[in-house]
């Protein structure tokens, strides 16, 4: 269960800006256990996308329960499908301290076009999806990307990710800052370190090097492992 002595944390940069080197990062300094994509493919619950795209079909109130529900036994959150509903995080959690990742936008174009936009492909090319699998290819393609025309305005990109990458993060960027009031936002790069980190959060710099973790590499290795099932 997350700490009660410390706020929450909630990381609101989209994926490949450096969420799963700041989740480690995040439990080393005790603000976990942490939320993440990641979370969910270890529970092995397709459900919980659904969970996350009824926040975008109910009214306000029910859409702040389902936070709730999802989150309150985390210390800190990040990543997708989290980070695509900030209206309904902030009013659920406003007393929250507030991360922005962000980095250079060619850099994470790069990235974003060599993993998560190529996921949908290798699920597409692969027989036999088990139902995490199948939860994962309808999440990036109705609530994530919106594949088909008659999704796209539900769905959190539009269907600009593949042909405005760069600036889907920008406009992202500028929708959080105008969210979240300055003095609890604290703009971030995983390049930044512990420093700026530890200062925000008022803990101790831990005498241990910064995580740096799932890069293309490693992303690429376990999500492939994750859409072909066990050898």
């Amino acid at each position: 269960m997350a700490s009660s002595s410390k706020p929450k944390v909630i990381c609101l940069g989209l994926g490949r800006t450096g969420t799963s080197s700041l989740r480690e990062a995040l439990e080393h300094l005790g603000f976990g256990p942490a939320y993440h994509m990641s979370t969910i493919l270890a529970n092995q619950d397709p459900e919980e996308f659904v969970r996350w795209r009824n926040i975008s079909m109910v009214n306000d109130q029910a859409a702040v329960k389902t936070v709730h529900e999802l989150l309150d036994a985390y210390g800190s959150a990040l990543d997708y499908p989290m980070v695509m509903h900030p209206d309904a995080i902030y009013a659920a959690y406003p007393d929250a301290k507030y991360i922005l990742m962000t980095r250079n936008p060619a850099k994470w174009e790069t990235s974003m076009k060599a993993t998560i936009l190529k996921v949908p492909e290798w699920l597409q090319n692969s027989p036999n999806l088990s139902p995490l699998a199948l939860g994962l290819q309808n999440f990036m393609e109705m609530d994530m990307e919106g594949k088909s025309f008659s999704r796209r305005p539900l769905a959190f990109h539009h269907g600009r990710l593949y042909t405005h990458t760069q600036q889907e993060l920008l406009d992202h960027n500028a929708r959080i800052k105008a969210l979240i009031p300055p003095e609890k936002l604290l703009i971030y790069e995983v390049s930044d370190g512990w420093d700026k980190l530890v200062e925000f959060l008022g803990v101790p710099k831990p005498d241990l090097p910064f995580p740096h973790v799932n890069d293309t590499a490693q992303f690429q290795t376990a999500v492939k492992g994750l859409i072909s099932g066990p050898s």
